[in-house]
Order: structure tokens, then C-alpha cells, then sequence
């Protein structure tokens, strides 16, 4: 999932409420995916809260912990900040 691709289109959509499966043919947890892009993930939920998203993953464990890090939560602030200025 990149963010260009699957998170900017979703910060453009109306302000009525859809449900947004995200990262439905893989794992938004897995080892592989940046606390970076993580960031952007949770930022682009929290600017976008008339949305319903559904986040699957076979890693509830490292869920829980990377949503307790502070490196995520660090990103995601850097994140929205980011959005924020980019957003009209």
C-alpha cells in the first residue's frame, strides 16, 4: 500500500461517511511496513473521522505495540502536520 495511491484519494472524498478497507490483500502490521507509513495511515483516519475503516491483521501483538510507540506516534504527528499544510 503506498500513500500516494490508497491514503491522498481517501482525503478527497465527500464529507459523507464511507468504509474504507485498508490494505485488504495484505497486513498493515507486518514487519515490513515503516512506523512512517503507519503514521501517515492513522493520520489520514484521525483527519477523515466521518469514515468507517476496517484494518485487518494476523499481528495483534505488534499492533498493540507499535500503537503504544512512540516512534508511530511521532509519525503520525508529523504526519498530519504534513497533510494539514498540504490541505487547502
Amino acid at each position: 500500500m503506498h500513500p500516494e495511491s490508497v491514503l491522498e484519494p481517501i482525503l478527497k472524498w465527500p464529507r459523507t461517511s464511507r468504509i474504507a478497507f485498508l490494505d485488504s490483500m495484505s497486513d498493515v502490521f507486518d514487519a515490513r511496513v515503516s512506523a512512517e507509513f503507519l503514521g501517515r495511515i492513522f493520520a489520514t483516519m484521525a483527519l477523515t473521522p466521518q469514515h468507517t475503516y476496517r484494518v485487518l491483521t494476523k499481528r495483534p501483538n505488534r499492533m498493540r505495540d507499535l500503537l503504544t510507540d512512540r516512534r508511530v506516534q511521532g509519525a503520525m504527528q508529523d504526519a498530519l502536520l504534513d497533510i494539514q499544510s498540504r490541505t487547502p
